[in-house]
């Protein structure tokens, strides 16, 4: 059976095509939420990069008419998302970093293709990675709005919010990796906010779903809120939790290679890995290894793609690259077999 054709400009003339903008919907049901005006009233000059994606424009739109001055960039749309992964890390997100990196910016927030996943740099370009930034929305949520509602966080994602419940007093819980884990929990648990390593934040006074254009935006309300900058609000949040450095890095695998990789690293205990003593393991999704300073090492096969990945949070940059010499080297010598 043929499919009738016509172009888009007749059918709309003819009544068939109805045009929809959830602005208006969406603005006030953020207004719940966050208060606006008052970031809209905030002296502070934001760079916006939403990566040719849906997100662009909603930002500005967002906090238009007021004194804050939003910069965004990458706003026209683009199937091929400029050649770029639309993910909101590095090396995605270079040009925004450079363009913070030469001054005349407070802070940068970052969007994936479709506006679900946030990220943010600081007034100095520097990437804020997105276990930092659930640290800083944690830390924002108790801190400075007083909430002390459950935390739920994916295996993957920091430390620093078990380090975060205990100094608030905040039941934390560990989900495996996946929205579709960590929503359900949020709902059972009351929680005020959800987050997953790869920057996708829901929140009990909003939604129990991805909301990226909302994640940004409290971000942006932290450091309005707390009156400084956004690298000196990393420096309280570290103070708090302590540093937390981090990195992930995704081999090609085959799923079954990876499925029967982590089944020898179950049958095999380690006691140390690398340098330090492995004080525990865990194995809800992947095998992850807690090591005496508070560190930890994921090894996990993604569950959509034919690869392996291995997260690895740290005190310091030097820590995780010799953690991930490590686990690399235990990967390869097993695999090998």
């Amino acid at each position: 059976m043929a499919i009738e054709r016509r172009p888009f400009a007749d059918a709309e003339a003819a009544g068939l095509i109805e045009r929809f903008d959830p602005f208006e919907g969406y603005e006030r049901f953020v207004r719940r939420t966050l208060d606006l005006d008052a970031l809209k009233a905030a002296d502070v000059h934001v760079l916006v990069e939403p990566l040719w994606g849906s997100g662009a424009s909603w930002i500005s739109r967002l906090l238009a008419g007021g004194r804050i001055r939003i910069t965004e960039i990458h706003q026209e749309r683009n199937p091929y998302f400029g050649g770029v992964n639309p993910e909101p890390i590095r090396p995605n997100v270079d040009e925004a970093l450079a363009m913070l990196g030469r001054g005349g910016y407070d802070m940068g927030l970052l969007l994936d293709g479709d506006a679900d996943r946030a990220g943010a740099a600081d007034e100095r370009g520097t990437f804020i990675h997105q276990l930092q930034v659930t640290g800083l929305l944690v830390y924002y949520l108790a801190e400075h709005r007083g909430l002390r509602q459950p935390v739920v966080v994916s295996v993957n994602n920091t430390s620093m919010a078990g380090r975060l419940g205990e100094r608030y007093g905040l039941e934390v819980y560990e989900t495996s990796v996946g929205f579709k884990y960590i929503g359900p929990r949020m709902i059972e648990t009351g929680a005020m906010i959800g987050g997953e390593e790869s920057g996708g934040f829901g929140f009990g006074m909003h939604l129990p779903e991805r909301d990226g254009l909302l994640s940004a935006l409290l971000v942006l309300e932290s450091v309005v809120a707390s009156g400084t900058t956004l690298s000196d609000l990393l420096r309280s949040l570290e103070a708090e939790a302590g540093a937390a450095a981090y990195r992930r890095r995704d081999y090609t695998l085959h799923p079954d290679l990876g499925r029967r990789l982590v089944a020898r690293l179950e049958t095999a205990p380690l006691e140390r890995l690398g340098a330090r003593q492995v004080m525990r393991v865990e194995n809800l999704d992947g095998r992850k290894y807690w090591l005496d300073d508070g560190a930890w090492v994921l090894v996990r096969p993604s569950g959509t793609e034919p690869l392996l990945r291995i997260y690895v949070e740290a005190p310091t940059a030097q820590e995780v690259d010799e953690l991930h010499a490590a686990a690399e080297a235990l990967v390869a010598r097993l695999t090998a077999r």
